[in-house]
């Protein structure tokens, strides 16, 4: 069984966001939710949406908790240049994940996309990698619509 209880603030205003609860099975267990998250559009151009989601796991053999923090950040240069950053810090695999989108629309349904990502552990794992480097690339996309 799933429930779930849910706010949404109408996403047309300048600040606007979503607020969750959730409780559903886990495997042998259960599973508890609750997450936030606020967006705030100071412009056309600009928005920013940090978010904070927060699990409690309770199995046959004990109970855990889970955080996950995580900011959006969308810019549009214009209808053309847009550019996506994101950050999430999970408590889980002591990670902190980096990443940067560029894309261009160089034409209707053709795009241009450029991707850094960058993985970096923290707390435990750091004192197994010295806060290290867990992956990081760099990836290109072009997508070309054939219009016939």
């Amino acid at each position: 069984n799933r429930y779930t209880t849910e706010y949404t603030v109408f996403s047309g205003k300048i600040l606007s966001g979503r607020f969750r609860f959730e409780r559903s099975g886990f495997y042998d267990g259960s599973i508890s939710t609750f997450s936030a998250t606020p967006l705030w559009r100071p412009s056309a151009n600009l928005s920013t949406a940090p978010g904070f989601a927060w699990n409690r796991i309770t199995r046959n053999n004990g109970t855990f908790d889970t955080r996950e923090l995580n900011w959006v950040l969308n810019y549009a240069f214009n209808q053309r240049w847009m550019t996506r950053s994101t950050m999430v810090l999970n408590s889980q695999d002591h990670n902190v994940l980096l990443n940067f989108r560029l894309r261009y629309l160089y034409k209707p349904g053709s795009d241009l996309y450029i991707v850094y990502t960058e993985s970096r552990a923290y707390a435990e794992a750091a004192a197994r990698t010295g806060f290290g480097l867990v992956n990081r690339a760099v990836i290109a996309k072009l997508t070309y619509s054939l219009d016939f």
